[in-house]
């Protein structure tokens, strides 16, 4: 008895279908937001560069060890809930039936 298959080898992203001008306007809306956002960044570095009475103070050894452990603990958990909320995503889209039992 034949089997009713088809195997997916590859598929087209669609995004929004907008017109020429529209792109453009887009393009040149988050290009302008871009630019923005670096020459602020520039000006915070030189603002802080320029100002002598900042305080240069060290970071003990313990401290710069604890701040350390810290981040990469909490990029640790980041990235195993952008994994657990991967998954989740997952089961749905490509287990649409088995959703119930997998989820449970």
């Amino acid at each position: 008895m034949g089997e009713n298959q088809t195997v997916v080898t590859e598929f087209i992203l669609l995004g929004f279908c907008l017109g020429p001008r529209i792109q453009i306007l887009l393009f040149g809306l988050f290009s302008l937001s871009y630019t923005f956002t670096l020459l602020e960044n520039g000006v915070i570095l030189g603002l802080i560069s320029l100002d002598s009475r900042l305080p240069a103070k060290p970071i003990s050894f313990a401290g710069c060890t604890t701040q350390t452990f810290l981040f990469l603990t909490f990029a640790y958990a980041e990235c195993l809930l952008l994994v657990v909320i991967s998954y989740e995503q997952y089961v749905p889209i490509c287990h649409p039936l088995q959703y119930s039992v997998i989820v449970s």
